[in-house]
C-alpha cells in the first residue's frame, strides 16, 4: 500500500511539473515578435528550449497563436489540385513543391486552412530533427454529417514521436473557433497531446495504422455519434445513452440523456434548433450518472447541450 501511495503521488507530482514546464514554454513563445522566417523560428525554438517535448510545444503554441484560420468552412483541407505527371516520382516531386508553397504562404500570410497548419508544424519539426507524421482523415462539425459516410478526407493533423511514444496535436483546432460566422483567435492547449480516448471521439484517421493505435471504432459507428465539442472533452465525462447522434423521440414527450462522471457543479442548458431559446435542463443524479431531461419536441429538429454555457454535444432529434 505504501509503495502504491508513493507511486500515485509521484505520478501526480510529475504531471503537475510537466504542466508547469509547458506553461513556461507558452509564456516564452508569447514573447516572440518579428519572426521573419520559418528557419529563424526553428533556430530560436532550438536555442530557447532543451527537450523535444518543450520544442514541440513551442512550435504548437506559436502556430496556434499566430496563424489565422482563413476559410469559412472549418472542415476543409484545401482546394483540390490537379497535376499532370509522367510517373510516381514526378507526382511525389510536384506534391512536395506544392506543399512547400502552402507552407510558405501560410507562414507569410499568417493564415491558412488545416493543411497549412499541419504542414507548417511538420516543417518545423523536421528542422528540429523531431520524428513526426501528418495524419489525414475526417472530422465532423455539422449535424448534416451525422449518419453520413464521408466521401473525401476533410482534415489533417499531426503525430509526434517522443521517447518512442506517439502524441497527437491539432494546431488548427487549437487556434480558435467560429462564433456567429466570425473567427475568434484563442489558443486552446486541449489539442496538444490529445488523449487517444478523446481523439477518437472527434477525429477519424484514414490510415489503418493510426486507427489501430487509438483503437478507433469503425467509420460507420464514428459517423453515427453525436457531434462532440471541446466543452465535452474538457469535462472528462462519458456519454452513456443515447450514444447515437440521432435521437428518436415521441412527439411532445420528454426524454433523457445520461452522462457518466459529470462534475456535480456543472450547469447544463439546452437549445432546440439553431435559433431556439436556451433553457435550463432538469437534472437528476444517481451514483455517477447524471440524467438530463429534455422537454417534449413537436417536430424534427436539432438539440444542443451546453456545459456551463459552452456547447458540448449536438444531436438530431427525429419525432415520431
Amino acid at each position: 500500500m505504501k509503495n502504491f501511495t508513493f507511486i500515485f503521488f509521484f505520478s501526480i507530482f510529475s504531471l503537475s511539473s510537466q504542466v508547469d514546464q509547458l506553461n513556461k514554454v507558452d509564456k516564452i513563445i508569447y514573447s516572440y515578435s518579428n519572426i521573419t522566417s520559418i528557419e529563424e523560428l526553428s533556430k530560436r525554438i532550438n536555442y530557447d528550449f532543451k527537450t523535444d517535448l518543450e520544442k514541440v510545444r513551442a512550435a504548437f503554441t506559436w502556430i496556434s497563436k499566430n496563424i489565422y484560420y482563413k476559410h469559412k468552412n472549418p472542415f476543409e483541407i484545401t482546394a483540390l489540385r490537379t497535376f499532370i505527371v509522367f510517373n510516381e516520382d514526378d507526382l511525389k516531386r510536384k506534391i512536395k513543391i506544392d506543399n512547400e508553397k502552402t507552407i510558405r504562404e501560410t507562414f507569410n500570410s499568417r493564415s491558412g486552412v488545416c493543411k497549412g497548419y499541419a504542414l507548417l508544424f511538420h516543417k518545423i519539426c523536421n528542422l528540429l530533427n523531431i520524428k513526426n507524421e501528418l495524419i489525414y482523415g475526417y472530422v465532423r462539425g455539422s449535424l448534416n454529417e451525422v449518419g453520413n459516410l464521408p466521401t473525401n478526407k476533410n482534415h489533417v493533423w499531426n503525430a509526434i514521436n517522443i521517447n518512442n511514444k506517439w502524441i497527437f496535436i491539432d494546431a488548427t483546432w487549437a487556434s480558435g473557433y467560429y462564433n456567429n460566422g466570425e473567427w475568434l483567435q484563442k489558443v486552446n492547449t486541449k489539442y496538444f497531446n490529445i488523449s487517444k480516448e478523446e481523439l477518437k471521439l472527434t477525429h477519424f484517421p484514414a490510415a489503418t495504422f493510426w486507427q489501430k493505435l487509438i483503437n478507433q471504432k469503425p467509420l460507420k459507428e464514428f459517423c453515427n455519434q453525436p457531434i462532440v465539442k471541446t466543452a465535452f472533452l474538457e469535462s472528462k465525462a462519458q456519454l452513456v445513452l443515447p450514444n447515437q447522434g440521432i435521437i428518436r423521440a415521441e412527439k411532445n414527450k420528454s426524454f433523457k440523456i445520461n452522462i457518466n462522471n459529470l462534475k456535480p457543479n456543472t450547469n447544463i442548458f439546452y437549445r432546440i434548433g439553431n435559433n431556439g431559446k436556451i433553457k435550463t435542463a432538469y437534472l437528476t443524479r444517481k451514483s455517477k450518472v447524471t440524467s438530463v431531461r429534455i422537454r417534449g419536441i413537436n417536430k424534427n429538429n436539432s438539440l444542443h447541450l451546453y456545459f456551463n454555457n459552452d456547447l458540448a454535444l449536438s444531436y438530431k432529434v427525429l419525432v415520431d
